[in-house]
C-alpha cells in the first residue's frame, strides 16, 4: 500500500473524502470495472495526483479500510479506560459500523467480509478474557469460529435492517450468545467430531453463509 505523501493537506482530504464516497457509491450500485479516469475527474483529483497517493483502485480501497480500522481502534482506546462492559463493547461495534453504514454496506457488496473480522479481531482482547486458553494455532481456530459467526451475524444485519438503530440491541444479544457459546461448541466440534480444529467445515458454511446474505439486494 502506497504511503500518501501530505495526508493532511486539506485539498487532498477534501477530495479524498469524494472518492471515498464515489467508491462506495459505485459498489453499492453494482459498477463494475471503476477507472481511475473516472474516479479522478468525479472526485476532483487530477490522474497524476491519484497516481501520487495511490498505486490503483484497490489500493485507493485498502486505504480507506485502514482508515476504518485505525477510527474504530482509535474509538476503543477512548473506550477502555472506563471498564465498558461486554455488551456496551459491541454496541459500540454496531453503533460505530451505522455511522460508517456506507463504507461497510460498499465492503459488502465486494464481498470484503475481513473489514469486519478486522473489527472484531481489535474487539476480541476486550472480551475474550473468559476464554479457555489452547495452543495459539488452535486458538485461531477458535477465533475463526466465533469471527465467521459474529461475522455473519453483522453482514445479515447490515443487509437486513440497513444498520436501523430499534434493532441494535436485538443483534448484541445475538452477538453476546455467540461469544459467549462460542468456546463449548468448539470443544464439542474438537472432541466428538474432527480432532484436528483446521478440518472443521463449519468454518467453510459460514462463510458461504455470509457469500449468500451478500448476493440479496438491498
Amino acid at each position: 500500500m502506497r504511503k500518501i505523501k501530505n495526508p493532511h493537506d486539506v485539498r487532498f482530504m477534501r477530495s479524498a473524502q469524494k472518492l471515498r464516497h464515489i467508491i462506495n457509491q459505485s459498489y453499492r450500485r453494482h459498477v463494475a470495472n471503476i477507472c481511475v479516469r473516472q474516479l479522478a475527474r468525479q472526485s476532483g483529483l487530477s490522474r497524476s495526483a491519484f497516481y501520487d497517493h495511490y498505486h490503483d483502485v484497490n489500493d485507493a480501497i485498502r486505504h480507506i479500510e485502514h482508515e476504518i480500522i485505525r477510527n474504530f481502534r482509535q474509538n476503543l482506546r477512548h473506550l477502555a479506560p472506563h471498564h465498558p462492559s461486554k455488551k456496551s463493547l459491541y454496541t459500540n461495534l454496531l453503533l460505530f459500523i451505522q455511522q460508517n453504514y456506507e463504507d461497510f454496506d460498499a465492503a459488502i457488496e465486494r464481498q470484503n467480509y475481513g473489514l469486519i473480522v478486522n473489527l472484531l479481531s481489535e474487539l476480541h482482547p476486550f472480551i475474550s478474557h473468559d476464554w479457555p486458553r489452547y495452543q495459539p494455532a488452535t486458538y485461531q481456530q477458535l477465533f475463526y469460529l466465533y469471527a465467521g459467526e459474529a461475522t455473519f451475524t453483522i453482514v445479515n444485519w447490515v443487509k437486513q435492517t440497513k444498520c436501523d438503530s430499534t434493532t441494535i440491541n436485538i443483534c448484541v444479544q445475538q452477538l453476546l450468545a455467540i461469544e459467549r457459546t462460542a468456546p463449548r461448541r468448539f470443544r464439542e466440534l474438537v472432541t466428538t467430531k474432527y480432532p484436528h480444529p483446521a478440518t472443521i467445515p463449519e468454518i467453510t458454511r459460514l462463510l458461504q453463509k455470509i457469500n449468500k446474505i451478500s448476493s440479496q439486494k438491498s
